[in-house]
């Protein structure tokens, strides 16, 4: 508890005074998109309600969404239609191919 507490802190979920997160919130996602974000979270440390109290935070922050919300333009379409499009399953595995020697 004591590391999740140090880590909630540093990420700015969980004030210096110890307030503690008692009021559930409950939304709906489909099956498949929860375990994609549950293992995207995980890959980076986090569980998924830990990212959930950082985007309440940081949207409080900000006065609105942290971050921006768009239509893929055609260009973007264009290129992840394209036959030299790469998609990687995390931010590591995508680094890793960059850094190939």
């Amino acid at each position: 508890m004591l590391s999740y507490w140090i880590k909630a802190v540093a990420i700015g979920i969980l004030d210096i005074g110890g307030a503690y997160y008692d009021e559930p919130s409950t939304f709906r996602m489909n099956e498949e998109d929860k375990e994609k974000f549950r293992k995207v979270m995980q890959s980076i440390g986090l569980e998924p309600n830990e990212a959930y109290r950082i985007f309440v935070k940081r949207s409080i922050e900000v006065g609105g969404i942290p971050f921006e919300v768009s239509v893929p333009n055609s260009q973007l379409e264009e290129v992840t239609k394209s036959q030299d499009y790469i998609e990687f399953e995390n931010g590591k595995e995508g680094l890793d191919w960059l850094n190939e020697e």
